[in-house]
């Protein structure tokens, strides 16, 4: 659960940072009165010390002390010790402030291998104005990511305060100027941003001035007793690290002092994370003349996200993705918001693909309210559609632009490390398209496949498929293949032979373009495709590449595993092995693809992505 996953990396952090202080119980004052810790002995004042404490007698003799310091340190008594042998195969561990030992290690495990993943990453990350109308939830998110700075990776953070700029507004007696989507910023609103900006960072740096705790707003009967840490983190920001440039006049509409991104200083940036600190980029831009802009917090976070070829995007919002239905059709709308499943995640082909969607649907597009719309639509609470396309429109860009991922979080206590550390996740994910080039094949495609395979199958890893049968296959849709500029550099073949089962084989990749991950984009394709058929488990054969299956998921298995139409046609004689996989969701293979794509040689990656 995720306040189990945050209690659980709150444990590991003391044993992760070297300054971790060490734990003593403290002697609580207050109201002039000594109050003894947990656990203490109770003990009676000495009638000397009730004198000459020149107080309340009564009151000090109904009050318990703790006892010296000297007769509560003992040393160990050897007599008193013993050694016991215990059977490994009933041994239980302890119980933890996570919940139970074998609990604790299950979850440790599991994040352990996204620890490492995301070390020395770059994110960049915007949160919502909404989490700052909650102080809890702000001073949450703010240790959320002080964990994640403790673990390595190198944060960017953006602040959105649309909300708290709309309240500034007001209170100085005007109203906010919103055109097209986009706030009209006048002097008095170029001043409510100046204000609201210096709050906001005031706020950041001393949320993250205070280190790790656990967990903030605690009362002191209440708070936990995990250690902090000897310093906080560090945050930095400049008038330097981005520049912007005026909007201009749109559509006949003077828009002021608002701005957008002109450049971002990607080496500056970098060069503050090198050092271990938080950036902070405000919605404050400056030009080069010295003119001050207001420009859209999502906009940067998006623009800076690309300028640094970020791993990943994230945006934490109240506005979710969901489906209508699983079935559709006219009951889809009786659905209860709470109860309609939520979009796991999306290719960028998709996400492009639902912006246009949102566009041609609507009045209201994905980028931009109309000019005439409802006041209340042009408040802070605007249609979730909005915030949601416009959300998936700027992590469109960002992934065109260099970013590996982008992330629709909730904005909910532990939300953002359940999306990072765990498989599940917490909100949509939108991934780049790894996947660009594959498609089913076609006839025009034989020569090209049977090219493909003829070394293989002379040196006896492949069996020799005679030209009709693998001209049969390909028309009923077994086969498919990965391309660029009409050249075939990746072929596989996907058959089903059971509703649940089917098989892949036929997994072969052009020597030139071995090395770069184009064999895991096939299987991940092709798993992908299983899964939307409904089937759940996947084998192939092989006598030759049997790690390269195992270390993807697969498990030996059999040949008595195998759906029977197979195994009436399996060569016994041949000796190849089986080997299994179960196919669960897509967003499983998000994971898989996390890890395999990391490890690929990808010339759009660059440092810290």
């Amino acid at each position: 659960s995720m306040s189990a996953l945050l209690s659980l990396l709150l444990l590991l952090l003391p044993l992760l940072h070297t300054a971790a202080l060490r734990l003593s119980r403290p002697l609580h004052l207050g109201g002039g009165r000594l109050r003894k810790a947990p656990r203490a002995p109770r003990v009676r004042f000495a009638a000397a010390a009730s004198a000459s404490a020149g107080g309340d007698e009564e009151g000090l003799a109904d009050l318990g002390s703790l006892a010296p310091v000297g007769e509560l340190l003992k040393p160990l008594d050897p007599q008193l010790v013993s050694v016991v042998e215990q059977d490994p195969s009933v041994f239980t561990l302890p119980a933890t402030q996570a919940g139970g030992g074998d609990r604790f290690v299950e979850l440790f495990r599991s994040c352990a291998p996204y620890i490492k993943m995301h070390q020395g990453r770059t994110i960049v990350l915007h949160i919502s104005s909404l989490v700052l109308e909650h102080s809890s939830l702000f001073e949450e998110t703010m240790v959320d990511l002080s964990i994640l700075s403790l673990l390595g990776v190198r944060v960017v953070l953006v602040v959105g305060m649309h909300g708290q700029v709309d309240d500034a507004v007001r209170a100085a007696g005007a109203e906010p100027q919103i055109v097209g989507g986009r706030r009209v910023s006048d002097a008095n609103t170029l001043r409510a941003v100046q204000q609201v900006s210096g709050e906001v960072r005031a706020r950041v740096e001393a949320a993250l001035a205070r280190g790790r705790h656990a967990p903030p707003g605690g009362s002191e009967r209440g708070a936990s007793s995990a250690p902090r840490l000897g310093a906080g983190v560090d945050v930095v920001t400049s008038n330097a690290l981005y520049s912007a440039q005026p909007v201009g006049v749109l559509s006949g509409v003077d828009f002021k002092s608002t701005g957008e991104v002109r450049r971002v200083d990607a080496d500056k940036i970098h060069a503050y994370l090198d050092g271990g600190a938080v950036v902070l980029l405000t919605s404050l831009g400056y030009s080069a003349s010295g003119e001050v802009y207001n420009v859209p917090a999502v906009e940067v976070a998006a623009r800076a996200a690309g300028a640094l070829k970020a791993s990943k995007l994230i945006y934490l919002t109240g506005a979710r993705l969901v489906m209508h239905s699983q079935l559709g059709g006219a009951g889809a709308s009786a659905v209860p918001v709470d109860q309609r499943p939520l979009v796991q995640s999306m290719r960028l082909a998709e996400a492009r693909e639902l912006v246009r969607h949102w566009d041609a649907r609507s009045e209201v597009a994905a980028a931009r309210l109309p000019e005439a719309a409802d006041p209340a639509a042009r408040s802070r609470y605007e249609s979730a559609e909005f915030v949601v396309g416009g959300l998936c429109k700027r992590c469109v860009e960002a992934l065109s632009s260099g970013v590996n991922r982008a992330h629709l979080v909730p904005p909910a206590p532990g939300a953002l490390l359940q999306e990072l550390y765990t498989l599940d996740g917490a909100g949509t994910l939108i991934a780049y398209d790894v996947y660009d080039g594959i498609r089913i094949a076609t006839a025009a495609d034989v020569p090209g496949i049977a090219e493909l395979t003829a070394p293989l199958e002379e040196q006896g890893v492949l069996i020799p498929r005679p030209l009709h049968e693998l001209t049969r296959d390909v028309h009923q849709g077994f086969y498919y293949v990965l391309t660029r500029d009409a050249n075939i550099l990746a072929c596989a073949m996907l058959k089903r032979y059971a509703l649940d089962c089917a098989e892949l084989g036929c997994l072969v990749v052009s020597p030139r373009y071995r090395k770069e991950g184009r064999g895991d984009s096939m299987l991940s394709f092709l798993e992908r495709t299983a899964i939307s058929a409904g089937v759940s488990r996947l084998f192939a054969l092989s006598t030759r590449t049997m790690q390269w299956f195992t270390e993807r998921g697969f498990v030996e298995v059999p040949v008595s595993e195998l759906p029977e139409r197979r195994q009436r046609t399996i060569n016994l004689a041949r000796g190849s092995k089986v080997f299994m996989k179960g196919l669960n969701s897509p967003r499983e293979l998000d994971a898989e693809e996390l890890f395999w794509a990391a490890d690929a040689p990808q010339s759009r990656q660059a440092r810290g992505g």
